[in-house]
């Protein structure tokens, strides 16, 4: 028997509202199941989408002058420093849920999406008599054949996305019943949660496993709270050199870190959080020390209670940390497919958008389904040639499932060697820190340093400071940290790039532009090709690198290097003047 879609969606979040439309415009028939959560308002969003552009407003506005900025600690009144993090946050409220509005669910209707309301609320918002917290019925059942029942019909689909959104998670720490604390939704969310303490005399305790409690830390360590962050990681980015100037930037706001630390027990002392912490702190040898803080804060990313879906009865494996994936987002079952916070991805809002391209592709094109498979996959090879999808290149957080799954792929496939897109990722700290592909550890470890003899490929590491930039010394009116910064490139000797990091202003406008000529293949010498606007730092910084570039070439070439000195010497003699 047919089925109604060629894709079933679930989930509240922009990105699930971002598959929609992206699956709608391949012309595929698609439904968008919302409402799953208790919580879900359909006017504003919470989850990585909010939490990105709110950490992104609060840093743009700690990086002005005047606004109370690591430039100028302690320079502007701490009063006015609380008005200008209000107005602020409520800029970013205003932002975030324009453009929410802009992706509405009535739009979608218009795109030809069919939206389906699981709990079962009108369409008209404000009806008291459909409350958001009733409870909604969405669940598969079926084995082979797979349908989603919900309240008013049942689904059937030839795949289903999950791309729901996830509650904040908080450990399981002993004694945090008594504690009160807070999560990113309601510190920076909620209208309420700047009135109910002073953030600027607040010691904020921050504890986190991802770089979103990076931002929250640099954040509010710019507008004067004293902030201790603690990560039960060992570093946040493989670049050893990169890391050291992140803890740098935490430290010149005041922030102090605690790396591979955890906390072992919570308590509530005098209205305040008292935290015992155990972790290699050189001072306290291995016994667990305390740290005492007004306010708790938890950024450890987010969970999706699969309870009600009931993917045991179809065959889909999960556990706490979501579903598990193969390498092309899918299930265990081969019909249904999950991205985003359903399978505990990094709270990177690119690398969600990434996810759902990949799964959509396989979703709709990945298998044949018709009784005649040899003419089903020619038809279907021919649309992804005509399509041709420039799909990125992410490992999935889980291991490989089944027998399509693919080893691990290394942090860079993009260009020729690997014929994928690499995805570039951001730090909103102040200034921001942009990287993508390969850590120059790693780098020199694949392919050694330009000067060995014997190897085909070597590698050769490009750096430019902010500080001789035109463009960064003109910024420094309006922004305090514009000449701090550097950029260093990873470049093999036939000119491709297989990492970049860039530490400064604008970094998130350099690195895009990079992250096209490592798409493309643009060999150093070539960079001229993607004409960025001048002036502008990413034009200075790309021409100071082909320059640089250039030289390192001539002095890698030693027979080169005379012949060059020879012909211009030449050339003197004979020209007559």
């Amino acid at each position: 028997m047919a089925v109604e879609y060629n894709l079933v969606i679930l989930g509240d979040s922009p990105v699930a509202r971002y598959a929609a439309e992206y699956a709608r415009s391949l012309n595929a028939r698609v439904a968008l199941v919302t409402g799953i959560s208790s919580q879900s308002d359909y006017r504003y969003p919470i989850g990585v989408y909010a939490d990105t552009l709110m950490l992104q407003a609060l840093r743009r506005g700690a990086g002005e002058r005047g606004s109370g900025g690591a430039g100028e600690r302690g320079s502007a009144n701490p009063k006015s420093k609380i008005q200008n993090l209000k107005s602020k946050i409520s800029l970013a409220q205003t932002l975030i849920e324009g453009q929410f509005e802009g992706r509405s669910l009535s739009a979608l209707e218009q795109m030809g999406v069919d939206v389906v309301y699981a709990n079962d609320k009108a369409k008209v918002l404000d009806d008291d008599s459909n409350s958001p917290g009733q409870t909604s019925l969405v669940e598969f059942c079926g084995s082979s054949t797979v349908t989603l029942k919900t309240r008013r019909r049942n689904l059937s689909s030839q795949a289903y996305l999950i791309a729901m959104g996830g509650e904040p998670v908080v450990p399981s720490i002993p004694g945090i019943e008594q504690v009160p604390y807070e999560t990113l939704d309601t510190f920076f969310h909620a209208r309420n949660s700047i009135e109910s303490a002073s953030i600027e005399s607040a010691s904020i305790l921050i504890v986190s496993n991802n770089q979103q409690g990076i931002e929250a830390a640099c954040a509010l360590g710019s507008l004067g709270a004293s902030v201790t962050l603690v990560m039960d990681t060992p570093s946040l980015i493989e670049d050893e050199e990169a890391n050291q100037w992140l803890n740098s930037s935490l430290f010149a706001l005041g922030v102090r870190v605690h790396w591979e630390t955890s906390i072992v027990r919570l308590e509530q002392r005098d209205g305040q959080c008292v935290a015992q912490l155990e972790g290699p702190e050189p001072r306290v040898l291995k016994e667990p020390w305390a740290l005492v803080a007004d306010r708790l804060l938890f950024a450890m990313g987010r969970q999706v209670d699969f309870t009600a879906l009931q993917l045991g009865t179809v065959g889909v494996a999960y556990d706490a940390q979501g579903i598990r994936i193969n390498s092309r987002y899918q299930s265990s079952h081969s019909r249904l497919f999950a991205c985003g916070d359903a399978i505990g991805s990094e709270p990177r809002l690119n690398q969600r958008y990434g996810e759902v391209a990949i799964a959509i592709h396989h979703a709709l094109f990945g298998r044949a389904l018709w009784s005649n498979a040899w003419l089903s996959n020619l038809l279907l090879r021919g649309l992804k040639q005509w399509l041709k999808p420039a799909l990125p290149t992410i490992h999935p957080p889980q291991s490989p499932l089944g027998k399509g799954g693919s080893a691990s792929p290394p942090p860079y496939q993009g260009g020729v060697r690997g014929g994928g897109m690499a995805i570039p990722n951001i730090i909103n700290v102040n200034p921001p820190i942009a990287y993508i592909g390969y850590s120059e550890q790693e780098a020199r470890q694949q392919y050694g340093n330009a000067s060995q003899k014997g190897r085909a490929e070597g590698l050769t590491v490009l750096r430019q400071p902010y500080g001789s930039l035109d463009q960064a010394q003109l910024l420094g009116a309006s922004f305090s940290l514009s000449t701090t910064g550097w950029c260093k490139l990873l470049v093999l000797e036939d000119g491709q790039i297989i990492g970049a990091y860039i530490w400064g202003v604008q970094a998130e406008e350099a690195i895009g532009v990079i992250a096209l000529a490592m798409r493309h293949s643009i060999p150093m010498e070539e960079l001229g090709q993607l004409c960025p606007p001048m002036p502008s730092i990413t034009a200075e910084l790309l021409q100071a690198l082909a320059m640089q570039w250039q030289r390192e070439r001539i002095k890698g070439r030693s027979l080169l290097f005379d012949w060059l000195e020879l012909f211009f010497n030449w050339q003197r003699d004979w020209t007559k003047g």
